[in-house]
This record gives structure tokens, sequence and C-alpha cells, in this order.
């Protein structure tokens, strides 16, 4: 009988902790863009004062893929040092620190020092968050990765849609104090994960972290998601040039505008469905099938329609960037999250980055705007056939909130 008590009393405190694990999730996935996000409203009054040439804006605005691509392996021998908690403390630290000086350098070098810095902040920060979410909420993966991935997507859209109205004129109407604003969330985040976050035991102890680039899986995972990456990338880099081209300048801003948002819906719808979906094949080619739709659209018709097209192409790539990380905690075991998290991300931003380059190789060769698109629309074919041929496990994960209650082992305000 006294056994049965205890085991009810501990249910309202491992329900709490469980929402404190979604919480820090949340957080830590919208510090994954928000500050590298906070550049884009901001950049032409940058441009301005450094007197950036074209370059200068290609150097600042690129350094962030090549830098995931470059140092997320790196960043999963952190992990197996240190732990992943501290390593995640370590990288938003990194990441604030960056973010805020970048309001508070007063030469171009140290503009880019400064981005730098915040970028291997976001670098650390990736390979870890598969790897928090198994060990946080092992039985909700899909859940658990839904929930981080809205984060990550509020925290793209939020600097951009906020600012400058109304966050400008509240921190004195420079682009300084704005950068440095966007910098405060991910502090609060770095307290909150700081004394809540539970050290998983799993992941403290890992001795494995170079990634067997044998592996099938991680070739799978890296491609499946770069192509979603190189497509996102790649519709927002060169679909305002193609519209203008094709005569409807004045579309260009309402396609981007629709391509963004729809993420969210999609992102709120896979709160519901992504339990059901993470082990689904069909669920990744389906969402490919409309991601390669939402690409051909925007190129076949670029009039009006081209708008719902974009916003198709969100929302399918919404879905496949809350299903995409997922899947090194479900292929997997515990002791190789990190790892096959961190060479899924050095491909997929690998891929993105050769998608750009070709793009706009083809482009200038051929001297057809529409040829741009033809590596995203591979990208997007290569996301559904990989899709289709996952090999994922059987068994299916529980549906939404927990049906189990968590043990005092998932609380992340326990430290072992």
């Amino acid at each position: 009988m006294a056994a049965k008590v205890t085991d009810t009393c501990k249910a309202p405190a491992a329900r709490r902790d469980f929402a404190l694990a979604l919480l820090l999730l949340w957080l830590s996935g919208a510090a994954l863009r928000e500050t590298i996000l906070a550049m884009a409203p901001v950049l032409p009054r940058v441009t301005a004062d450094f007197r950036l040439s074209a370059t200068g804006v290609g150097l600042l605005t690129g350094l962030p893929p090549l830098l995931f691509a470059v140092t997320a392996v790196p960043s999963a021998a952190l992990i197996a040092r240190f732990g992943a908690v501290p390593t995640l403390i370590a990288g938003l630290l990194l990441n604030a620190t960056g973010a805020a000086a970048r309001g508070l350098v007063g030469s171009v070098v140290g503009l880019n020092a400064a981005t730098a810095l915040m970028c291997l902040g976001v670098a650390v920060m990736q390979p870890v968050m598969p790897l928090l979410v198994r060990a946080w909420a092992p039985a909700h993966i899909g859940f658990a990765t839904a929930i981080y991935t809205n984060g990550l997507l509020v925290g793209e859209l939020a600097p951009v849609v906020w600012v400058p109205q109304p966050i400008l004129p509240l921190v004195g109407g420079g682009w300084r104090a704005s950068l440095v604003f966007w910098a405060l969330p991910v502090l609060t985040a770095v307290l909150l994960v700081g004394f809540r976050g539970r050290r998983p035991q799993a992941a403290a102890g890992l001795a494995r972290w170079q990634p067997d680039w044998r592996d099938g899986r991680i070739w799978r995972m890296g491609l499946l998601l770069g192509g979603v990456n190189a497509t996102y990338f790649g519709l927002n880099g060169f679909l305002p040039g193609w519209l203008t081209t094709t005569g409807a300048p004045e579309l260009a801003r309402p396609a981007l505008t629709a391509l963004n948002l729809a993420q969210i819906p999609a992102s709120l719808l896979m709160l519901a469905l992504a339990s059901r979906l993470t082990r689904r094949p069909a669920a990744y080619a389906g969402a490919g099938a409309l991601l390669l739709a939402g690409v051909l659209g925007c190129v076949a018709m670029p009039g009006p329609a081209a708008v719902a097209w974009a916003a198709l192409a969100g929302f399918a790539g919404a879905i496949l960037l809350t299903l995409g990380p997922a899947l090194p905690s479900l292929l997997g075991e515990a002791a190789d999250v990190s790892r096959l998290a961190a060479a899924m991300f050095t491909v997929s931003y690998g891929a993105a980055m050769g998608a750009a380059l070709l793009a706009g190789w083809l482009s200038d060769l051929s001297g057809v705007a529409a040829m741009a698109f033809s590596p995203f629309a591979l990208a997007a074919l290569a996301v559904m056939l990989l899709g289709a041929t996952l090999r994922l496990k059987d068994a299916q994960e529980p549906n939404g909130l927990p049906a189990r209650v968590p043990t005092a082992d998932d609380r992340p305000g326990t430290r072992p």
C-alpha cells in the first residue's frame, strides 16, 4: 500500500518534469535560429554602416551553413568528453556571446568574428538535440522532436516578423541594440538548462564519437535532410529573382512570406501527428512528393499561383524538418545518437551548400533562369525516394502526450 501511495505522489512531479523537459527543448530549438535570423531585417543598415560589398554580405550570410557543416563532427567529440547538457550549455553561451558581440563591434573583421563565434555555438548545439530528445523523452521521440523543431521554426520567424516593428523602438531604434536583444532569450535558455537540465548518464560516458562514413544510415539521413535544407534555402534565394525575371516582381515578397509562414501550421500539426508518423516511411515519401510539387509549381506557374506553390513547399518542408531530426534517435542505439546526428548535419549542410552553388552555376552557364531550380527539384525527388526506402523499426511510438507516466529517471530536473 505504501508503495502505491508513493507512486501516486510521484506521478504529478514526473509530469511536471516532463513538461519542463519539453520547455527546455523548445527554448533550445528557438536558440538554434533566432540569433542567426536576427541579422536579416537589419542587414541593410549593417551594410550601410560598414560599407559592405556584395562579397562582404555573401561572407556574412554564408558563414552559418559553412560552420554548421565543418564543426558538427567535432561537436560530437565534445559530447563524448563532457556530456550532452554541458555541451548544450557551452553552445548556448557561445551563441549568446557571439550574437551580442555583433552589436558591439566596430569593424568588419570584428563583425565576422562575432558571427563565426555565434555560429560555432549553434553548430555545437545541433548534434546535442536528438540525444537529449532520446534521453528526456525516450518513449515520445517524435513528439519531443516536434517540440524543439517548432521552437526552431518560431526562432526563424520571430526576428523577421517582429523586427523592426516593434522591437527596434524598444531598444532605441538601432540595429546594434536589436542584435543584442535577440541574445537575451538564449541567455534565458542557458540559465534554465544549467539549473534544471538533467545530465543523461548514457550521454556523459560516450566513448564513440567519430562517425563511420561507411554507414549507409549517415548518407541516407544526411541526404534526406540535406534535400530539405537545399530546397528551402534555394527557394528563399532564387524565387524572388525568378519571379522578377518572369515579370512578376510584386509577387516576390508574398511568395517568400507564404514559403516561411506555411511552416508554422505544419509544425503545429506535427505536434499532434509526429509520434504517429516518425516511424512511417510513407510519411517521409509523401511530404517529399509535396515538396517536389511545390518546387515544380513555382517554376511552371510563376504568376499568382506561385505564392500557393511556395506555401505548399514551405508546409512540406516543415513536416520533413520535424521528421528528419528524429532519425538518429530512431535508427541508432543510445551511444550512437550524437555521432549519427553530427554526421547527418555535416552531410545535410554540405549538400545544401553544394546545391546552391550548382544552381547558380547552371543558371549562369545556360543563361536560363529556370535552370537554377533543377538542383532543388532533384533534391526534393531524392527526399521522396530516400524517405520511401527508410528502414524504420516496426514498434510504434505512443501518440501525443505520454501514455505512461515518466519515471524519476526521466525527470529533467533530477541530477544523478
